[in-house]
């Protein structure tokens, strides 16, 4: 018969609490939340000169692209909770960041080299270099990892000859690890020109069909009116991204099926790798990426979610009919006009009664979107909801030579 094996009672305790610990112990990735910040279009992404635990993402504003929009919701396809903004300097700061286990990065943006004081310092601090190239800087913090969500076919190097067809990433998924506590970012910052500003202004990380909770930063392409043959559209983006980091590069892209999709061939026409034989229309709409500001000025008043202090909601009513006029000078969308007299109604009541916060906030939900269907038609005039072939930019390591927090 075989003896019972008696432990001493403090052996039983330390046993009790081992067990304890490792059934309740969980590693930091898994009490933590993640979120992601979609970045979509022509972008490139470079470490902050002045913060070494941000990334600056920069891109040009051209003929055929933009305005930029951030909007709740990690899928480019969907805008939702827009937020139009001129080119500038801005931050979007996610709180309580904490990077434990993770995957490692997987991105294929295109790697370049770029001297930091020379140019990088100069692109996003110095409103008197490349002036004719107006262009987005957004500082954040670095995520905790990169994923490729989408990429495309290109030829990009210092000469084309013998340059092999690569597929790069045009849309990429920055990966943050937060407490459960953080649902929204926090955008602020300024136009270049001076004429918006926004403080602290929240974006909720909205989930997916997935379940993927997020925000989206876009800059679209037409979704029609680029060359078939060359893809000017995307050459566009790259000529300007080109100019402004003062690169010695060339770049083709493959031709385009008839429903905007790449295919595998490449064109011989020596047009489709210069920029001043692209043959394209510049037809560049001002107009368009300012109203879309006003726009949603217009709204924020209306909700009361906007203090009106330099700014007169009467007059930005009247900028907003103007720029509708400019846009269809012929005949205004039938939507379009019924929302801007439901719009005028509202701020004529706000101006008249002099309504509180407390009193209009029983109509806010009805009111908020009161000209979505204008922003949409908007958009969709000056620069649409299509994709951009460019690569992004890994520059100076960026992303490839992240350093996880």
């Amino acid at each position: 018969m075989k003896k019972a094996l008696h432990y001493p009672h403090y052996l039983k305790a330390a046993a009790t609490v081992f067990v304890l610990a490792c059934f309740f112990l969980k590693p930091l990735w898994a009490q933590n939340s993640e979120v992601l910040i979609l970045v979509n279009g022509p972008w490139s992404y470079v470490e902050d000169p002045d913060k070494p635990t941000r990334v600056v993402l920069i891109v040009p504003y051209s003929d055929h692209h933009g305005p930029a929009i951030i909007y709740s919701g990690p899928d480019a396809a969907h805008y939702g909770g827009k937020t139009s903004f001129l080119p500038g300097t801005y931050n979007l700061e996610i709180n309580n960041v904490k990077c434990g286990d993770h995957p490692s990065s997987s991105a294929q943006a295109y790697a370049v080299p770029v001297d930091v004081a020379a140019v990088i310092t100069k692109v996003i601090k110095d409103p008197n270099y490349m002036p004719n190239i107006p262009r987005y800087t957004i500082s954040l913090p670095k995520p905790c990892y990169y994923t490729s969500e989408y990429a495309r076919w290109s030829k990009v190097g210092k000469q084309l000859t013998g340059t092999q067809s690569t597929k790069y990433t045009v849309s990429m998924a920055l990966h943050y690890q937060v407490s459960p506590q953080v649902t929204s970012a926090i955008f602020s910052g300024k136009a270049a020109d001076g004429s918006i500003t926004y403080n602290n202004t929240e974006i909720a990380f909205k989930k997916d069909n997935s379940g993927k909770a997020g925000i989206s930063v876009v800059m679209a392409a037409p979704m029609s009116g680029s060359s078939r043959e060359c893809d000017s559209h995307s050459r566009e983006a790259f000529e300007n991204t080109k100019l402004l980091f003062n690169l010695d590069l060339y770049a083709q892209y493959p031709k385009l099926r008839s429903d905007g999709s790449q295919s595998s061939v490449y064109s011989n026409n020596p047009n489709c790798t210069s920029k001043a034989q692209l043959g394209m229309e510049m037809t560049r709409m001002d107009i368009a990426p300012k109203l879309l500001v006003q726009i949603e000025q217009l709204e924020a008043y209306i909700n009361q979610t906007l203090d009106y202090q330099d700014n007169d909601p009467l007059q930005t009513l009247n900028s907003v009919n103007d720029g509708i006029k400019q846009i269809w000078p012929d005949k205004v969308p039938d939507v379009v006009k019924r929302e801007l007299e439901v719009a005028t109604n509202l701020v004529a009541e706000l101006q008249n009664t002099k309504t509180t916060r407390g009193k209009r906030a029983s109509k806010q939900k009805e009111t908020r979107d009161v000209l979505e269907e204008t922003e949409q038609q908007v958009v969709i005039f000056s620069a649409g909801s299509g994709d951009c072939n460019q690569s992004q930019f890994d520059i100076n390591g960026a992303v490839s030579l992240q350093k996880i927090q």
